[in-house]
């Protein structure tokens, strides 16, 4: 399977939510999960940033 390298503001999208729910970028996901929403122009990626 390909790796696939996130685009500069996927990577700032990823780590402005981690702060938001309070967890450190280089921490798992808690058992629990957390929701948020991602608001970025169609075709930007969202999906790939959310499953990062």
């Amino acid at each position: 399977m390909p790796v696939i390298q996130l685009r500069e503001h996927q990577v700032d999208q990823k780590v402005s939510f981690r702060k938001w729910v309070g967890f450190p970028s280089r921490s798992s996901v808690p058992p629990q999960g957390a929701q948020g929403t991602i608001v970025s122009a169609t075709g930007s990626g969202k999906t790939i940033t959310a499953a990062a």
